[in-house]
């Protein structure tokens, strides 16, 4: 295989596309986080980053409102949201505000992304925005029909989030509208349409199919057609007469040709179930009171997801495993080469060390937000950095570099 011939074609058709004004989302790259949980997978894996321990707090921004939704690093520079809307990009390095700009709403959780120089994030206030993320310039407001809480999703040549309607959407790089998908939700054949086809979460995708949960336990595969997304599967939970269903409680994980997804409800509560990649029937992996998006050794194939009763669990090698003791955990794990890190209801960020075996599973060490509110945010690793988000307000950076002392304040 000639790679320099594949190399120079490459950098010829990145080369048309720039001058032709467009962009493509590349896969991330080392050293950049550039949406929730990474990659378009959502496993929430760098493998080539390394973070020294124990960490120092070298980095502190008071946004004023809860930091629920994940930050994006790319560049050295983190994008973050708060609660109220309000956006800001950081120079983590330089410990300051690059810019900030309120995008409206309440309630905020959707996770800013980042590709080709532009940061893409929704708002409660039914609006998606491109902007440029060198500036903060609104390059495109796209009005989307009802809130939207779910992260977009930055898969080859777009992006993709669900609203509150359940419509889900496909943009172009630009911002300019492919397709949506309206979700019909149905409890059995011929019955109405569930009212309550919502999509608040996240959608993960691999090749050519794009997978999210809607509704009450409801979760459809796509294929994007250029201007029409076509539906490749999707997977009706059943209602148990007075006892109900479930619903997703996190994004999906793509791993090993199967689909990940943390369920709760009455019927079975707190599980992690399996489905294959291309749709099929489930079946019940692992009961510990899920409450998050798993995340997955890459190289190894070990899960990890946090339960709200029980800590970081842990399945794979030669058993489950779980840390503690340990708060409820609703922040999903990012996982580096040296060890898994999470936040947890004590408002503790963890790194745990990435054992095999139950026996070998111990926390390596942990900070405590001055705070104590919780982190409920996903960290981003960048550059040995650890950025996340906590309900106090605030986004914290550790690294191994000059510590801080008190917060820098984001103007809103």
């Amino acid at each position: 295989m000639n790679h320099d011939r594949l190399a120079n074609a490459a950098l010829a058709v990145a080369s048309l596309f720039l001058s032709l004004g467009l962009s493509f989302a590349a896969p991330a790259s080392a050293g950049d986080w550039p949406q929730f949980k990474r990659s378009a997978d959502r496993q929430g894996c760098d493998l080539t980053e390394q973070v020294a321990l124990p960490a120092k707090l070298c980095s502190w921004f008071d946004f004023g409102s809860p930091i629920r939704a994940s930050a994006a690093v790319v560049g050295g520079k983190a994008y973050a949201v708060s609660n109220r809307g309000l956006l800001a990009r950081i120079d983590l390095a330089g410990n300051k505000v690059d810019w900030q700009r309120n995008l409206g709403g309440v309630n905020n959780e959707s996770c800013p992304a980042v590709a080709g120089g532009k940061v893409y994030v929704g708002s409660t206030a039914g609006k998606f925005f491109v902007l440029d993320a060198e500036t903060g310039a609104v390059l495109k407001e796209h009005a989307a029909g009802a809130p939207v809480l779910a992260s977009p999703l930055l898969h080859k040549d777009a992006v993709y989030f669900g609203s509150t309607d359940g419509v889900f959407h496909a943009l172009d790089l630009a911002g300019e509208p492919k397709w949506t998908f309206k979700v019909a939700n149905k409890t059995a054949p011929g019955a109405a349409a569930d009212a309550s086809s919502l999509i608040l979460l996240s959608a993960a995708a691999e090749n050519d199919l794009i997978v999210f949960p809607a509704g009450l336990g409801h979760i459809y595969w796509l294929r994007d057609q250029g201007k029409k997304a076509e539906e490749a599967f999707v997977y009706r939970w059943p209602i148990v007469p007075n006892v109900g269903g479930n619903t997703a409680v996190g994004a999906p994980t793509i791993h090993g040709g199967s689909v990940y997804v943390g369920m709760t409800g009455q019927e079975e509560p707190g599980s992690l179930f399996k489905f294959p990649l291309t749709g099929g029937d489930r079946k019940s992996v692992k009961v510990a009171t899920v409450r998050t998006s798993p995340s997955v050794d890459s190289e190894t194939g070990m899960l990890f997801f946090g339960s709200s009763t029980s800590g970081m669990w842990a399945m794979g090698g030669s058993g489950d495993w779980r840390v503690g003791p340990l708060s409820g955990v609703n922040s999903s794990a990012a996982v580096v080469k040296n060890c898994v890190i999470f936040g947890d209801e004590s408002g503790a960020l963890n790194f745990c060390k990435k054992a095999r075996d139950p026996g070998g599973a111990q926390l390596l060490w942990s900070f405590t937000l001055p705070s104590g509110k919780a982190i409920e945010a996903s960290p981003a690793v960048s550059g040995g950095k650890v950025v996340v988000g906590s309900l106090d307000g605030c986004l914290y950076g550790f690294w191994d570099g000059p510590e801080v002392k008190k917060p820098v304040k984001v103007a809103p």
